[in-house]
């Protein structure tokens, strides 16, 4: 091979590498400078995203992810133990659900479910009657946080715990008057019935038919003190009550019943009665009045807010009918309340509303049960300064006139008339007077007994 041929060889092998080379490295190149350019290109982007809109960052577009709202989450009443160990319990079936945020990993909240979410009220602390506004507690893993929930607070009513009524053990017998001695204590016994309670009912439903619909229209039945501490020997006082009362509650059409044996059921171990006589004591009339304002719907002060006076050694009317000694020698502490409240007092005749007589309290100077309202002598008009709209009509018998002075905190007048001396027409001075409630505060005898014909005889 001559030395140009072998030139020329060279020279084309030379030039064939050095184009390989240079699409190789060209290649490299641009393939890596690709790779850094989409590299630049995608921090940029999502610089520009920040500055643009904030919430564009992960862990703000995930924020509505990472929260759930969990509805219809039961709320149960804790500490009910220690709440029924004071002696109180819840007043009706409590019922509550409410609405709760929560935030957490997403997966975790798909995962929960309501059931799982604790909402619980504390009621172990409470130790009164009333109606309370209690915090709803919202109890989560802790991997979840509460972020709002629909409400934040839970309505309770507390009542104090009806205790079971059981005959009275004791020294028991039967002294004259028809009054039942069991120890120191002295009551009338009770021979009431369903049916005597239905026969009142009628009464009560002709009487709220003839009002018509405009007005409400109660009956308040008071217990005797035979209905809660009736002896071994004479047990029926105790069933006879509560067949009797039940029997007019349901039986009356329009007529709301007001549960007087039940509430004071929950006090018996409390002064509720007196000893020698036969009415119920101001402290049961109080309980009894608390009641009517719960069916009702009107305010109502709490007896710590009267004033409360005394006096010792009162002997009542059992021992006027019986000569029981034993009453005699165990008289009562007779306390009466005063309401702090203002109200002013005018009385009139007990028959047709005349003759007004000023300047007197609601308690006369009588030391025992006719200090309420000087007795059965007048008909009572208390004004207050309630500035509810509500006037009441009470007709009663004298179990009536402990209740005066726990009205005053309820109606902006109340006009007390004794039913079996009023005169005039019911229908007529209702609308005269402007009355927009009626109450008929009945004694058990007048409840089982042919009293009732007066619930009628005034319209």
């Amino acid at each position: 091979m001559n030395a140009k041929r072998l030139l020329a060889i060279l020279l084309i092998a030379s030039t064939l590498f050095t184009l390989f080379a240079c699409d190789f490295t060209s290649e490299t190149s641009s393939t890596g400078n690709t790779s850094k350019t989409s590299d630049t290109s995608d921090t940029v982007d999502n610089s520009s995203s920040v500055r643009d809109d904030s919430s564009a960052q992960p862990s703000d577009s995930s924020e509505s992810d990472n929260t759930r709202v969990f509805s219809g989450v039961n709320v149960v009443l804790s500490g009910v133990s220690a709440l029924e160990k004071s002696g109180f319990a819840v007043d009706g079936d409590f019922s509550m659900t409410i609405d709760v945020t929560l935030k957490g990993d997403a997966d975790k909240l798909d995962s929960l479910l309501a059931a799982d979410i604790s909402a619980a009220v504390d009621v172990s602390a409470i130790a009164e009657e009333g109606t309370f506004e209690c915090l709803i507690d919202i109890i989560v893993p802790d991997i979840f946080d509460v972020v709002d929930k629909s409400e934040s607070l839970a309505t309770v009513k507390i009542k104090k715990k009806a205790t079971e009524i059981k005959p009275v053990t004791g020294d028991t017998y039967m002294a004259d008057g028809g009054v039942i001695i069991v120890g120191t204590r002295g009551m009338e016994p009770y021979s009431g019935s369903a049916k005597a309670g239905a026969l009142t009912a009628e009464k009560m439903n002709e009487f709220k038919q003839a009002v018509g619909d405009g007005i409400n229209v109660y009956v308040l039945a008071a217990p005797l003190a035979s209905a809660f501490y009736a002896p071994e020997k004479y047990p029926n006082s105790i069933a006879n009550h509560k067949n009797c009362f039940e029997g007019l509650r349901d039986a009356l059409v329009g007529v709301k019943y007001v549960d007087a044996l039940s509430a004071l059921s929950a006090h018996v171990n409390e002064d509720i009665y007196a000893r020698t006589d036969h009415h119920w004591n101001a402290l049961g009339a109080y309980y009894a009045a608390k009641q009517f304002s719960n069916v009702a719907g009107t305010p109502f002060d709490d007896i710590s807010t009267f004033t409360s006076q005394t006096i010792e050694g009162v002997v009542g009317s059992l021992y006027t009918y019986s000569k029981a000694k034993v009453l005699k020698d165990n008289p009562d502490t007779f306390t009466w309340y005063i309401p702090t409240r203002d109200h002013e007092v005018v009385y009139y005749s007990r028959d047709k509303f005349t003759n007004p007589v000023t300047g007197r309290t609601l308690f006369s100077s009588a030391a025992g049960y006719t200090k309420f309202i000087y007795g059965d002598s007048y008909i009572t008009d208390i004004k207050t300064n309630v500035g509810n709209g509500r006037k009441l009509l009470l007709f009663k018998d004298s179990y009536g006139n402990a209740l005066a002075p726990f009205l005053v905190s309820q109606f902006d007048e109340v006009i007390i008339a004794d039913f079996r001396y009023f005169q005039l027409s019911a229908k007529q001075f209702i609308a005269d007077h402007g009355i927009t409630d009626v109450c008929f505060s009945l004694s058990a005898f007048a409840v089982s007994g042919k009293a009732r014909n007066h619930i009628t005889s005034v319209l």
